[in-house]
């Protein structure tokens, strides 16, 4: 509060802008694997980024990684990585563009990758027609499988989403099934048949441990389908030693536990 002593809060003063001369960048795919196998590393891809225009290319840009079902982008393509790295390339010269994602809500399947790079506009080009760069075929994604019935165990786990992929057989269909996870301190233990689960949409979800004080989680799906469900990890802060983490699915008599 100032009392009478507001009137001397504004300044005005002159500013001149003035863009940097254009550059021009177009992105490019390195060759993919045949599978991207989502374990502990996530989904890791590299591709370059070209100046090709008559001047140096410097600042920071927003780059966007997507999935997409087909070769054209549009708003329905699931995005799975976004950073803003700066950039110093010379002209025609090149930068490797590096992109993480730990795989939310991309269901196991064939994708195309596409990037769009300098997605805000940020850096001033001659033209933002060629920012867009699609791989020349599809990538096939998927999650470590776990048939019904069986065990999993990792060590040395660390905080991260992790997915899997459960299969059920024929004969299990309409049974009842459950899924433990013990050795780990989880954020959420999610559920779906044939989509990827994420924080917020799911079939079955629990963030509370089986018996308080414990890292034991338990799923319960009464009656199987016919087909895959997929399981996601959300891991919160690992302490120290081995972090053993075991991952078990079982078929039991359908019971009420508690009310």
């Amino acid at each position: 509060f100032e009392h009478n002593g507001e009137a001397n809060n504004l300044e005005t003063r002159s500013v001149y802008v003035t863009l940097p001369p254009p550059s021009d960048l177009i992105p490019g795919l390195p060759s993919l694997p045949e599978t991207i196998e989502m374990d502990r590393l996530g989904i890791n891809l590299s591709y370059t980024l070209r100046n090709a225009g008559s001047n140096y290319a410097h600042g920071k840009v927003k780059e966007l990684v997507y999935v997409s079902e087909d070769n054209q982008w549009d708003n329905e393509d699931l995005l799975i990585s976004a950073t803003t790295p700066t950039i110093n390339i010379a002209v025609d010269e090149t930068q490797t563009m590096y992109a993480h994602s730990d795989g939310a809500g991309v269901t196991p399947g064939y994708y195309y990758v596409i990037v769009r790079s300098n997605a805000l506009n940020a850096l001033n080009e001659s033209s933002y027609e060629n920012n867009t760069a699609v791989s020349s075929r599809k990538v096939r994604i998927d999650y470590p499988r776990i048939w019904v019935g069986q065990s999993y165990n990792e060590s040395n786990v660390t905080k991260m989403k992790r997915y899997f992929r459960l299969d059920v057989s024929g004969e299990q269909v309409g049974q009842t099934m459950l899924c433990e996870v013990q050795g780990v301190n989880l954020q959420g233990l999610s559920l779906m048949h044939e989509t990827s689960p994420t924080a917020t949409h799911y079939e079955y979800h629990t963030v509370v441990p089986t018996t308080a004080g414990t890292t034991n989680y338990e799923l319960m799906v009464p009656s199987l389908k016919r087909g895959t469900y997929y399981l996601l990890l959300d891991i919160g802060d690992i302490g120290g030693g081995n972090n053993q983490m075991h991952i078990n699915t079982s078929i039991v008599d359908f019971d009420i536990v508690t009310v």
